[in-house]
């Protein structure tokens, strides 16, 4: 039987000195494992491994929206300051003498537009530092005799400037789109000048020594020369006046008379001079508690 011995002090050196050895001796192969090119990254998958799939790129980030345009101002604003007009010629987009239609200008002064001046009544304006006189109806104003008319939406216009007056004055006639200026004619009338927009949109009546019905949707214009002075009633039916001031309604056949003013039924007087026409128009039927009252002299208090 073999005894075991007892270890030396040389003994346990030399064991300390293989151990110390040993160690060291794997810290320099992991070392050079961490500076090996040829070592495989971290990460990198075995040999005879199928290889990791590729990392899908981040999502290109998305197109900011290109902020909208602001919209162009309206041709025609709400109100336009007394001291200013707005240039208004025949044609959309047209000029008046050399002023692009749509140019705010300066008004500076004016001239005409009574009974008994036998010329045109004009507006002095100023642009770019010069004096020009514009005939009356070039110019688009908000003054004390209303000549712009405009719907309760503000999207439309009547404008029916007096443009020459002689023995009687003379208005030009205009439908207007406020958004963008298109425009049509509807003629020329007198001093007095009635504007009926239908309650619910959709037309406008005018009348001055005539009558004009116009649709809003596409400014189609219909003419009955022998009516005049409109209103709508709260329900939308169009009441109109002959020039002897009978109450008719128009629809969409042939006007009904509904009052009559009696004129055609007096007799004339032997030996009188006869009466010249009245050029102002008859009152427009008005409206009382929803209810239409045909006298043409009464005044509602």
């Amino acid at each position: 039987m073999m005894r075991s011995r007892a270890m030396t002090p040389a003994m346990v050196r030399i064991a300390t000195w293989t151990l110390i050895a040993w160690l060291i001796g794997c810290g320099n192969k992991s070392e050079e494992a961490k500076h090996d090119p040829a070592a495989a990254p971290p990460g990198t998958p075995a040999a005879g491994s199928p290889p990791a799939a590729a990392a899908t790129p981040p999502p290109p980030p998305a197109p900011v929206a290109a902020a909208p345009d602001a919209a162009p101002p309206p041709f025609l604003p709400a109100e336009i300051d007394k001291k200013s007009g707005i240039i208004f010629a025949a044609k959309a987009g047209g000029t008046v003498k050399g002023i692009k239609d749509g140019t705010t200008v300066e008004v500076v002064g004016e001239s005409g537009g009574a009974v008994g001046d036998m010329a045109d009544a004009t507006v002095t304006i100023k642009h770019e530092g010069k004096k020009l006189t514009l005939r009356a109806d070039r110019v688009l104003r908000d003054i004390d005799v209303e000549q712009i008319r405009r719907s309760p939406d503000n999207q439309h216009a009547v404008f029916s400037p007096i443009f020459a007056c002689g023995d009687l004055c003379h208005s030009a006639l205009w439908l207007i789109s406020a958004a963008d200026g298109k425009r049509v004619k509807l003629g020329e009338g007198g001093p007095d000048v009635n504007v009926a927009w239908h309650p619910k949109g959709g037309t406008v009546a005018v009348g001055s020594a005539s009558l004009w019905i116009v649709s809003l949707a596409d400014y189609k214009v219909k003419h009955m020369a022998d009516y005049t002075s409109p209103t709508y009633s709260p329900d939308g039916t169009l009441y109109v006046r002959d020039h002897q001031g009978s109450a008719f309604t128009i629809g969409k056949g042939k006007p009904v008379k509904v009052w009559d003013s009696g004129a055609d039924d007096q007799p004339d007087g032997e030996g009188e001079d006869e009466e010249e026409p009245d050029p102002d128009d008859p009152k427009p039927v008005e409206f009382v508690g929803g209810k239409p009252n045909f006298d043409l002299e009464y005044f509602p208090h």
